[in-house]
């Protein structure tokens, strides 16, 4: 072409790859000097894990800017590397997309239309076997549990789905346009008319195009309802990264709202703490947020909380009266009517969220939890002098929680699958064997055996009610003391007196430093991979 254009395109490259190479020179050679987004360390850690394949942009970008066709090489550290968001910056003329990504895709497309820039098309013209990681895989991980996945189409592609994909997601139904399978079933999934939809909330569903040919279902899907959809052909090198920068940017929301909503607890326990004169710490990761940030660790999206037995008891007799109001309920353990952990909590009533962390008892838990936030409350014991009898304690109380796990009604022990074979056996037994017991009983033993374990007099403490793996960790209390203020955001709010040796006790080594980028990321988030026991 003798009129050269400005042209842009997201694109995963790696030091040379003459694939790449050729592709890119001969679009170059089309349409003009390229601009090209490669995606930082940071978002290819979390696409694939740390050191994917010793990739560096910085490296990247180096290499490919010496080559002619390429005008300049942009890497992209967060979720702002949408289309409309690097047009903003670059003012391109042309972009090629990957795959088509719902509705946001018809969005970037009618931005682009209204100011003359070509959106083109980079897809195959069929599907395309991937590995290890492909964008549809990760647009099923993005879709939260409460969502509907159905499935437009029953031929070819409506096989290949269910034979790649359907491991990955629950499937609702399928629809299909030919009135002959309507009220039937293939691969155990009903199928039902186009008009079904009409029954849906376009907002809870999610819709795979499953043809090879999709665009006439695509209107025919738009004329029942705005849904957003995804289909099976894709270019993966552009289109994970159009995934990745929907995913990021849907997480970066909800941690803006986590920790909104936490810091709206935080400052409900301080007033309630000031008002009875309860003494509290902040712990753990929250404590390393108020150190190292003056605030949230810019990924964490809870609180952690420590009081003493006394102060909790103390706090624990003022809860029913001073969050009567509704906005916050105080959870004790045996309030959930089944197991799910010993930690008491204030849950925020107000608001909700795509959280994974009430899972194991959503459908079935007394107090209403699903999609709420919490603060969690650490209770301090003073632990036993003799290291023996306290030892003997900790492993009678660990072997108690297990039992208690018995009355989860969701029990996946894959979750475990990291401890060795002989321990995955011996928790399912003790899980069988607690199932059979009474969960009143069990929680009277584990009191029992809490009080056992504590000596009045004792220079350290420990918490019964830690995770499974924890509760033998023992805590001097020089660390904590009284206490002191400092600052979390626009509160002040009590730590440790000092803060470094109780990290240090609670195994944070080297806190100041960040951990691996593949796991700066909020735990609780609903397609979180990091495991809380």
């Amino acid at each position: 072409m003798s009129d050269k254009k400005r042209v842009y395109l997201n694109l995963i490259l790696y030091e040379y790859n003459l694939e790449h190479f050729n592709f890119l020179k001969n679009l170059a050679a089309e349409y003009g000097s390229l601009t090209i987004g490669i995606p930082s360390d940071y978002v290819m850690a979390r696409l694939f894990g740390e050191g994917r394949n010793g990739y560096s942009a910085e490296r990247v970008r180096d290499f490919w800017l010496q080559f002619k066709f390429v005008e300049d090489i942009v890497v992209f550290d967060n979720h702002k590397f949408g289309y409309q968001d690097m047009y903003e910056k670059l003012h391109f003329d042309v972009c090629f997309y990957g795959s088509e990504y719902g509705i946001q895709f018809v969005k970037d497309k009618a931005f682009f239309e209204s100011r003359g820039v070509s959106f083109l098309s980079l897809m195959p013209e069929n599907f395309i076997f991937t590995n290890p990681i492909d964008s549809f895989s990760l647009s099923l991980k993005n879709i939260q549990k409460d969502k509907k996945l159905i499935l437009f189409g029953t031929g070819k592609y409506f096989d290949l789905f269910i034979k790649r994909y359907s491991s990955q997601c629950a499937i609702a139904y399928a629809v299909d346009n030919n009135s002959n399978l309507w009220n039937t079933q293939k691969s155990s999934v009903q199928i039902f008319s186009l008009e079904k939809l009409k029954e849906e909330n376009v907002q809870d569903c999610l819709v795979v195009l499953c043809a090879k040919n999709f665009s006439s279902m695509k209107n025919d899907l738009f004329s029942v309802g705005e849904f957003n959809y995804r289909t099976l052909i894709f270019c993966n090198p552009i289109s994970l990264l159009e995934e990745m920068c929907l995913g990021l940017k849907a997480e970066d929301e909800y941690l803006k709202k986590a920790q909104r909503i936490n810091l709206i607890m935080m400052a409900e326990v301080n007033r309630v703490c000031k008002k009875y004169n309860i003494p509290y710490y902040v712990i753990c990761g929250s404590l390393i947020g108020v150190v190292r940030h003056h605030g949230f660790i810019p990924w964490d999206d809870d609180v952690d909380l420590a009081f003493t037995r006394e102060g909790y008891e103390k706090l624990k007799s003022v809860a029913k009266n001073e969050w009567a109001s509704g906005d916050f309920t105080f959870v004790d353990y045996e309030d959930y009517g089944v197991f799910y952990d010993f930690m008491p909590r204030l849950v925020y009533n107000k608001e909700r969220l795509p959280i994974k962390a009430f899972d194991k008892v959503n459908d079935v838990s007394a107090v209403d939890v699903r999609g709420k936030l919490f603060v969690d409350f650490y209770i301090f014991e003073d632990a036993g002098k003799n290291p023996k009898r306290h030892y003997r304690a900790v492993k009678k109380m660990q072997a108690i929680y297990t039992m208690c796990m018995g009355h989860r009604p969701c029990l996946d022990f894959d979750e475990y699958k990291r401890l060795p074979k002989s321990k995955i056996m011996l928790l399912k037994v003790m899980t069988k064997i607690g199932s059979l017991i009474p969960l009143k009983t069990l929680f009277s033993w584990y009191e029992k055996t809490r009080r056992f374990a504590i000596n009045e007099n004792s220079d350290y403490y420990f918490c019964a009610n830690f995770a499974i793996l924890c509760i033998d960790r023992r805590i001097k209390k020089a660390f904590l003391g009284n206490g002191k203020e400092m600052q979390m955001e626009n509160l002040k709010v009590r730590v440790p007196i000092d803060c470094d040796a109780f990290l240090e006790n609670m195994t944070y080594h080297n806190y100041m430093n960040y951990p691996g980028l593949s796991v700066q990321k909020p735990s609780h988030y609903f397609n979180s991979d990091i495991e809380i026991w």
